[in-house]
């Protein structure tokens, strides 16, 4: 019956064009070019950090930048490490491999430096970080890294230098120089940062967690002087020895959030109290 009526009354042919027509319209217009703005895909700020294993990263503690040269303690000395930035009471002895004297500190006087004011070679400092105080250590170096300037040998002339460490101030803080650590995470060929040295990096500080706390990317990077006492003692040594290129991360403990002289800083980071925090340095130049 519904088959008989449909017959009947077929479709209006206008109704059938109709269709057609909408949907040949709907398919040109979406061939042409669509002009309406895509709007661009951004990445979100990575907030947060995958937690350390603290005991994976030990590589170093309190790095250093020596050179690789014939190098012997004679007396070990006791206490905390002298580290860049201390000034440092010395005793000094140049000789020649026959014991003649080329320069020595007289009597029972002391030289007082302070370490990254490149008032001593560079050899110098580099080998005094490290000792104990009341230490001693003998190196052999040619006659002009010793800082030797006597016509009657050659610069490459093979000498003796005899340090030993009185003094050093102010202390590393006693009971977490264990704590601070440091790990190289992309190492580089760039020049290697020694004490007093100036680098500039991108320094991103987050909490044991993994919260970010702070980032320099988030204005502009940081320069950062080992042995300044103008940010953190943590920041300030961890950066000795990095190549400018490199990645490092450092185990911070809170001691080591603070200046070394304990004066105020020069840029105010937001440290949670009593925590250890993990700190990114990426070295620009």
């Amino acid at each position: 019956m519904f088959r008989k009526k449909r017959d009947e009354k077929p479709t209006p042919p206008w109704l059938i064009w109709l269709v057609v027509a909408f949907l040949f319209y709907a398919v040109i217009a979406n061939r042409g070019d669509d002009t309406r703005p895509v709007p661009k895909r951004t990445e979100s700020p990575v907030e947060s950090k995958t937690v350390f294993n603290l005991d994976l990263y030990k590589d170093k503690l309190l790095p250093t930048s020596g050179t690789t040269l014939r190098v012997k303690d004679t007396a070990p000395g006791s206490g905390l490490p002298a580290i860049c930035g201390q000034q440092v009471k010395i005793r000094t002895r140049a000789s020649l491999a026959d014991g003649s004297v080329l320069k020595e500190t007289p009597g029972d006087a002391a030289e007082t430096f302070t370490l990254g004011e490149k008032k001593l070679p560079p050899l110098v400092e580099e080998n005094l970080i490290g000792m104990l105080p009341g230490g001693a250590r003998s190196l052999i170096v040619p006659a002009n890294m010793a800082g030797i300037d006597d016509p009657a040998i050659t610069p490459n002339t093979q000498v003796k230098l005899d340090l030993e460490l009185l003094e050093a101030a102010p202390a590393l803080p006693d009971g977490e120089t264990m704590s601070f650590r440091v790990a190289d995470i992309v190492r580089s060929i760039g020049k290697t940062v020694a004490c007093g040295d100036t680098v500039t990096a991108h320094v991103t500080i987050w909490n044991i967690e993994g919260k970010k706390l702070y980032s320099s990317k988030d204005a502009a990077p940081l320069h950062i002087t080992p042995g300044a006492s103008e940010l953190f003692l943590g920041l300030e040594q961890g950066v000795i020895g990095m190549k400018r290129g490199g990645l490092r991360t450092l185990i911070v403990p809170p001691a080591f959030q603070k200046p070394l002289r304990g004066n105020a800083p020069t840029t105010i980071f937001p440290w949670p109290k009593n925590q250890t925090v993990l700190v990114d340095v990426e070295a620009v130049q």
